[in-house]
């Protein structure tokens, strides 16, 4: 079950809120918006990331809860730095995410 799955269950509606749910270790955290999608960061040991330097793992979920491809060769960035995950909370907040095929790397 996803964080957007588990935070549809606590709500009771079958709808997700504009929110931002943190992960049970506390090494990550899922923000969903208003258009329904949704980005979660992660840093934990088996996320794609050094969190000794800073950076994270990012993925991308539609409004549908499906993964957003965001490489050709897989559904998460890793590695990200904190001005990268800004970029993309930014356009994945204001839905400014284009086709699928249209990948970021």
């Amino acid at each position: 079950m996803t964080m957007i799955q588990r935070e549809k269950t606590r709500i009771g509606t079958g709808q997700t809120k504009p929110r931002i749910i943190g992960n049970k270790d506390g090494q990550g955290f899922c923000i969903t918006f208003e258009n329904g999608w949704a980005i979660s960061i992660q840093w934990h040991r088996g996320a794609y990331c050094d969190h000794k330097n800073g950076n994270a793992e990012v993925a991308v979920f539609d409004p549908s809860e499906e993964f957003f491809p965001l490489t050709f060769h897989d559904d998460v960035l890793g590695w990200q730095t904190p001005d990268e995950i800004a970029e993309l909370i930014s356009q994945v907040s204001q839905g400014r995410l284009g086709p699928k095929d249209a990948w970021i790397d």
